[in-house]
Order: C-alpha cells, then structure tokens, then sequence
C-alpha cells in the first residue's frame, strides 16, 4: 500500500506493528507483519537524524527478516547497513507473497 510504519505511526492498516523507537542504546525494534496479504512487500531501513556532536559514532542496522516464520518453506533474510547521513533510505528485502 505504501504505507509508512515509523516511531510516529507505529500500527499500519494491515495489522503490522513496530515495537519501539530506539533513540539511546542498540535497540532492538522489531515490525511484525502477522498476515500479510498477497503482493508485492519493500522493508527499507529510514535513518531519520543523527547527532552531528557524535562524529566518531557510526549507526549500524542488523536486519534479520523472517518469511514464513516456523513453516517449513521458513526463509531468513540478514543484512548488516551502515548508516551516515540523516534521511538516507536504504532496502533490506523485497518479498513477493502469495
């Protein structure tokens, strides 16, 4: 649908919930999606601002994505990103559901 799911709207219209928004410490926040429809879904990772006092400090994503969680055709999906400037938008998975 393109909807967004981010610290300031953390439920979505398909069911989908983001735990928390981590601003101090290394997380974890975790998007739950329970049942997704069929189609065509995008996880992205949004950097939305950093503290420019902090220049020694990177930001790190670990994403771990589960497709299928618990079923034998289960998929895992991991992808370690380095984030830099504020606002950079980068893609973790692409999954097509039927």
């Amino acid at each position: 649908t393109g909807e967004h799911c981010f610290y300031g709207s953390r439920d979505t219209s398909l069911g989908a919930h983001l735990s928390q928004d981590v601003t101090q410490g290394y997380g974890p926040e975790l998007y739950v999606l329970p049942h997704a429809s069929a189609g065509p879904f995008s996880v992205y990772v949004h950097f939305f601002s950093g503290d420019p006092n902090k220049t020694a400090v990177r930001t790190k994503v670990l994403a771990t994505v589960y497709q299928h969680w618990g079923r034998e055709d289960e998929t895992v999906t991991r992808r370690e990103i380095l984030l830099e400037q504020a606002t950079e938008q980068h893609p973790i998975v692409g999954i097509h559901v039927r």
